[in-house]
């Protein structure tokens, strides 16, 4: 897929919408992205810098906008009004936020870094950036694998349940 303002904004719109499968569109375009411009020695910069200034735009305005940081804090509200966070908690919730600030950084600064020798501030932010959505895959990967093992198990009960229940019916 071409990475396109309207696509983009298809993406934005449908973030409203359906967060599942807008995110799965996102990873998709972070992924052909970073294939796109895997090999740097080649980089074109006026592209390089505008498709970079469409995906953090896309960023800002999907899993990096208000909307989510409001739901975020909704989140917290619900389930931390009564009872006190834990320090892994409150890691997550600093690391969603500096992950947004970063976004936005890169965002407002792309279109001026000298990208052949770039300062250190905008190569950690991008590091950060890049990083933080590396560990959200990975975490969802977790999250699969032990869905995928729970189904398993409820499969494997389920199966014993109606044995014991065969069994049970045969004796009466």
């Amino acid at each position: 897929m071409e990475l396109t303002h309207e696509y983009c904004n298809e993406i934005i719109d449908l973030f409203n919408n359906d967060d599942d499968e807008s995110m799965n569109k996102i990873i998709n375009i972070l992924s052909e992205f970073q294939e796109k411009y895997n090999n740097i020695s080649t980089l074109n910069e006026v592209i390089f810098r505008k498709d970079t200034k469409q995906i953090f735009n896309l960023l800002l305005n999907t899993i990096a906008s208000e909307k989510a940081l409001e739901e975020m804090d909704k989140v917290w509200e619900e389930n931390f009004s009564n009872i006190q966070p834990t320090s892994d908690n409150l890691k997550e919730k600093m690391d969603y936020l500096d992950f947004t600030y970063n976004v936005k950084y890169v965002h407002d600064n792309i279109d001026n870094v000298n990208l052949k020798n770039p300062d250190n501030h905008f190569q950690n932010k991008c590091n950060n950036v890049i990083n933080y959505l590396k560990q959200g895959e990975n975490d969802m990967k977790e999250l699969s694998n032990s869905m995928k093992e729970l189904t398993n198990k409820l499969k494997e009960l389920h199966n014993t349940l109606t044995k014991k229940e065969d069994v049970n019916n045969e004796s009466v």
